[in-house]
């Protein structure tokens, strides 16, 4: 019995001699653990590959759930390649790269790199919130006169807005400097496209497109008049010598057909109707035309853009 139990150990560690051993040798590392292969295409360009990992790692998304859906080549004004951060200062270099646009979760996103990938800067989705679209597009589709369904999103980006005004210059109106998160909306309608600058919550909504500013100013009665006119419709106005009392507006149809005409026709101007310097008491009447045409003003059209914006204004003021 004792004879057996030795050839029985025996046995045992011969066997255990034979097995193959896990530990690592110089001429025999370690097998590398497996992973699920993510297919991702092997003609990308490095740009494209660092752009798409990038975007995965952000979303926190398997690569393969990433596609690509155009690629531009681009010469970045700077080393922030285009892409513009609150308190970031960017080197004034011209970069050679790429806009990357990719597609992820139903929406899609852009990313800046250089011309090898060695540098990527994402932008922020493309498709902004519904609600803040949703908000710009029904107030251009009321002050236009004509259903939500003909107004058409070009493109949205989110942006931080400078000013509570988000970024909208109106006559006479002074701003408070808070950053103010939000988007901005370029919409489409009729063949004319309009700008909107929103909150992040659309709580303000701003019009982007300037058409015309109007001003007038002085005389024996000390005026102090102002008017800032969009495309989309519409007119702030200001009286500056009763303590800042603002007043807003919606043109109406023929009005917008007279402005969008001129636009039209004529290209940016600048309109002076002012008293002569050195009068006693004299008038200062000034407007601004943003026009996309390439007809210079005659002094006639001059007289008549500022008729309009006078008219306007004491419709607001009566």
């Amino acid at each position: 019995m004792k004879a057996l139990r030795v050839a029985l150990i025996g046995l045992t560690i011969t066997l255990v001699a034979c097995l193959p051993q896990s530990r690592s040798t110089p001429d025999a590392p370690a097998a590398l653990p497996t992973s699920t292969p993510t297919h991702i295409a092997v003609d990308l360009t490095p740009a494209q590959r660092a752009a798409i990992a990038t975007l995965a790692q952000s979303l926190n998304l398997p690569q393969q759930q990433v596609a690509l859906v155009s690629t531009e080549a681009v010469t970045w004004p700077n080393g922030c390649l285009g892409v513009q951060r609150l308190g970031v200062m960017c080197t004034q270099n011209e970069v050679p790269g790429f806009r990357i646009v990719m597609s992820a979760n139903g929406k899609h996103y852009e990313v800046h790199t250089n011309h090898d990938g060695t540098s990527v800067a994402p932008e922020q989705a493309l498709e902004a919130p519904g609600p803040a679209e949703k908000a710009a597009i029904k107030q251009l589709a009321t002050n236009l006169g004509i259903s939500e369904k003909d107004v058409k999103l070009a493109s949205s980006a989110v942006v931080e807005w400078p000013d509570s005004c988000l970024g909208t210059a109106l006559q006479g109106v002074m701003c408070s400097q808070v950053v103010t998160p939000g988007f901005l909306f370029v919409l489409e309608a009729g063949g004319r496209q309009y700008e909107y600058h929103t909150s992040e919550n659309a709580s303000r909504i701003m019009p982007g497109s300037l058409a015309m500013d109007w001003k007038q100013q002085g005389g024996i009665a000390g005026l102090c008049e102002n008017l800032t006119v969009f495309l989309s419709g519409e007119v702030y106005g200001m009286d500056c010598k009763a303590g800042g009392d603002g007043r807003m507006a919606i043109l109406t149809a023929a009005q917008r057909t007279q402005l969008s005409a001129w636009l039209d026709q004529f290209g940016m101007a600048a309109i002076d109707l002012s008293d002569p310097k050195g009068m006693a008491d004299g008038m200062s009447r000034s407007a601004n035309m943003y026009g996309t045409g390439g007809k210079k003003l005659t002094q006639l059209d001059q007289h008549a853009m500022f008729d309009f914006g006078q008219k306007l204004y004491h419709s607001m003021y009566p």
